[in-house]
């Protein structure tokens, strides 16, 4: 069913429509503009083929963290941890 379908249906039922006829034509307009963009963005059957290795971080180091607890702590700061803020959650 299209957008258009839909807001007559609305109004063929007596059901009252809060937008205007220029509100729903703008979200017409930026819905089809959406599904425009969307067509034309990533080929996500061959994301990465670039790539050296396939990888899409770096590798780990191993280091484990309580993240958790790091977590809760950047949002009491209300900023990202520093790396010697971050030593302090380290799992030895």
């Amino acid at each position: 069913m299209k957008p258009d379908d839909a807001f007559e249906r609305l109004r063929e039922d007596g059901q009252k429509n809060p937008m205007t006829d220029e509100e729903v034509d703008t979200f017409v307009k930026k819905a089809a503009d959406g599904r425009k963009h969307k067509e034309q963005s990533v080929d996500y059957e061959h994301f990465g083929e670039k790539m050296a290795d396939g990888r899409l971080t770096e590798p780990s180091d191993g280091t484990r963290y309580r993240l958790r607890e790091a977590i809760q702590y950047s949002e009491e700061l209300g900023r990202p941890l520093t790396e010697e803020e971050l030593a302090q959650f380290e799992v030895k």
